[in-house]
């Protein structure tokens, strides 16, 4: 269970979620679920509009990430109090967008929060096939479509795209949860900030 912390500390929250393909009721839901998360660990979540494939395939969505990132550490937060996070299509752009700060002169953030991110773009993962039966929404065939749409002619196996496929090394502390997961996920961040 995570602890509410002091109303006066704040923190930030950089937050990438999967915009182009779902319908009601998702994003309410997702709105929903980074709400409560800010409010549990009391940081201001920052939602940035980022360009959309197929008219901006990869790598606008990176880009426009880090200017977020720029951005935010511009307005004043430490590095140290600053998280990036994402959820599905997000969370593979939060994930790549750590590599693409690591790799950069940019201060790393506190931690990456990656929640079931789609970081391997090439949509036959042995569990995405053995589950296309029972999975309701991820199918190979949704995903490589989606991914085609993104990679715009590009290997889907190339790390800028697919995250999973980079070095992960001198990241900052990943945690990668399930959707369900807000008490882990606070408490992770929690820590991260201390």
């Amino acid at each position: 269970m995570a602890v509410r912390l002091p109303a006066g500390l704040i923190r930030s929250l950089l937050r990438f979620t999967l915009r182009p393909f779902l319908g009601p009721p998702f994003p309410v839901f997702f709105q929903r679920f980074w709400l409560r998360l800010a409010s549990y660990v009391n940081a201001r979540v920052y939602a940035p509009n980022y360009r959309l494939a197929p008219e901006h395939p990869y790598p606008a969505a990176l880009e426009d990430a880090l200017a977020a990132y720029r951005w935010l550490l511009a307005t004043g937060p430490s590095p140290s109090r600053i998280a990036i996070a994402g959820d599905s299509a997000g969370g593979g752009l939060a994930l790549a967008t750590g590599i693409a700060i690591r790799d950069s002169d940019l201060p790393a953030p506190a931690a990456l929060a990656l929640i079931s991110p789609w970081a391997d773009l090439r949509g036959d993962t042995p569990s995405m096939t053995r589950n296309a039966r029972i999975d309701p929404m991820l199918r190979p065939s949704w995903s490589r479509q989606c991914s085609t749409m993104y990679l715009d002619g590009r290997d889907p196996g190339d790390p800028g795209c697919s995250p999973l496929f980079a070095s992960h090394q001198d990241l900052p502390a990943i945690l990668d949860a399930a959707d369900e997961a807000i008490d882990q996920i606070a408490t992770f961040l929690d820590a991260r900030w201390h």
